[in-house]
């Protein structure tokens, strides 16, 4: 049943990150002035190269490809998509004139608030209860999701409101999101099959299967780069109350 699920919560999901990801562009392009040419060349290629990793990642995935076990005379190719997904994404936000003037156009409330749908991470819960994830790993992933997602609203609203302690709210987002990131994909590998494993041997973990590999593979990039993006932009923030 959980599989059966996950066979249209991920496609679903896969699709609606990257178009938060688009909308948030869309509307830094709009509040820069983009003419609608400039808003044509912001948002296209992005969507096309969303669109071509989404394939990448489910080719790889359904060939077997993502779920091979990491041996010294095997690449870790799961870890492959996952950080060089999100050195491309965040690398062409830098190098793009376009789309780094659309984020940096892009209210800081947009940019953490993509973090919000990372509470739907309890359905590893529910992986673990159906016997199909290991708690090694579906533990700390949902409590880190769910507890992230929520700090995203608490800091989302206090953007909103212009509220005083609000940097420190969203600082507070980013740095936990990261770190999640850095504890889920280390239980990860570690209660998977390979000569990294310490936790859950013998057990099942469809981390690293399709759908579900869509979330390293292709969705925390996503969210890394919003991360990386909402702290730039804490960054410039403080530069321009030390200017004045």
């Amino acid at each position: 049943m959980f599989e059966l699920f996950l066979t249209f919560f991920m496609p679903a999901t896969a699709l609606m990150i990257p178009a938060m990801a688009l909308a948030i562009f869309a509307i830094g392009g709009k509040t820069a002035d983009f003419t609608y040419a400039e808003m044509l060349r912001l948002l296209i290629p992005p969507g096309v190269l969303f669109g071509l990793w989404y394939g990448g990642v489910t080719a790889a995935a359904q060939s077997g490809l993502l779920a091979t076990p990491l041996t010294t005379g095997t690449l870790p190719y799961i870890l492959l998509f996952l950080l060089g997904g999100s050195l491309m994404f965040w690398g062409y936000v830098q190098i793009v004139p376009l789309a780094r003037k659309a984020i940096n156009a892009a209210d800081q409330a947009l940019l953490t608030a993509l973090q919000i749908p990372r509470m739907a991470g309890g359905i590893f819960l529910i992986g673990w209860s159906a016997g199909l994830l290991p708690w090694q790993f579906a533990f700390p992933a949902a409590i880190g999701d769910m507890i992230v997602g929520l700090l995203a609203v608490q800091a989302t609203v206090a953007v909103v409101k212009n509220a005083e302690n609000a940097a420190r709210l969203v600082m507070r987002t980013n740095l936990l999101g990261i770190l999640d990131f850095i504890i889920a994909v280390g239980t990860g590998v570690t209660s998977s099959a390979g000569m990294l494993q310490l936790f859950a041997k013998g057990q099942t973990n469809i981390i690293s299967q399709y759908p579900l590999v869509l979330i390293p593979g292709f969705l925390i990039p996503i969210f890394l780069g919003f991360h990386l993006f909402s702290l730039a932009k804490l960054g410039q923030a403080r530069q321009m109350q030390a200017a004045e």
